[in-house]
């Protein structure tokens, strides 16, 4: 994907864009126009994610609020690309992160944080947006989920998204909801990560036996 930085540059480039790890010929998928989402450069796509079972890609990105009380207000959406047909489908409104989970058909995102001061939450719902469960509530931020390669556990990190303050990786169980800290930057015991170090994205990887 590009966006909000390549503005300046080709704005009729931003979106989407496919091609072959092994023939490497990049063509453009689908526009941020074609998406349904913001297409000035001021906001970025935040999250892609396939799903297991076919040609649908995840977009999280942002829309305009259709009755905003101040200007510039937006709505964080998750929308379903079908790379086959060119058709979209909102997921999900009022969230972002939306990542496919690997096994089944799940979908999780992330609630809040947009604009607004309050809770962050981390969901799970179906493959289609529908029916979502509340895994996680936080005071602060919380972004960047993962799923296990299983499909029965989901990282993300909590704390801030700028280099100021300490941030932690969590483990849910998405069966039970239970919770535990597997890192943390502010952590004595972790020597890791480096001073003023922090976690900005996760990734999981399924270990050889």
């Amino acid at each position: 994907m590009n966006n909000a930085q390549d503005y300046g540059v080709n704005p009729r480039g931003l979106g989407v864009w496919l091609t072959r790890y092994d023939r490497p010929h990049p063509r453009l998928a689908a526009t941020l126009t074609q998406l349904g989402v913001i297409a000035d450069g001021s906001q970025p796509i935040t999250q892609l994610s396939w799903s297991p079972d076919g040609p649908i890609l995840a977009v999280s990105a942002a829309r305009s609020k259709p009755r905003p009380t101040q200007p510039g207000q937006i709505t964080p959406v998750v929308v379903a690309f079908d790379v086959a047909t060119g058709k979209t489908h909102v997921l999900v409104s009022g969230g972002w992160y939306g990542v496919f989970s690997p096994v089944g058909k799940a979908l999780a995102y992330v609630t809040g944080g947009v604009g607004t001061p309050g809770a962050m939450a981390l969901w799970v719902a179906d493959a289609r947006g529908r029916h979502g469960r509340k895994l996680v509530s936080v005071s602060g931020t919380l972004f960047s989920p993962a799923w296990s390669p299983d499909g029965r556990t989901i990282a993300y990190i909590e704390g801030g998204v700028t280099a100021s303050g300490p941030t932690a990786i969590h483990i849910v169980d998405v069966a039970s909801g239970r919770n535990r800290v597997l890192l943390a930057t502010a952590a004595p015991s972790q020597p890791l990560v480096p001073a003023g170090g922090r976690f900005i994205r996760l990734a999981w990887i399924r270990a050889r036996a």
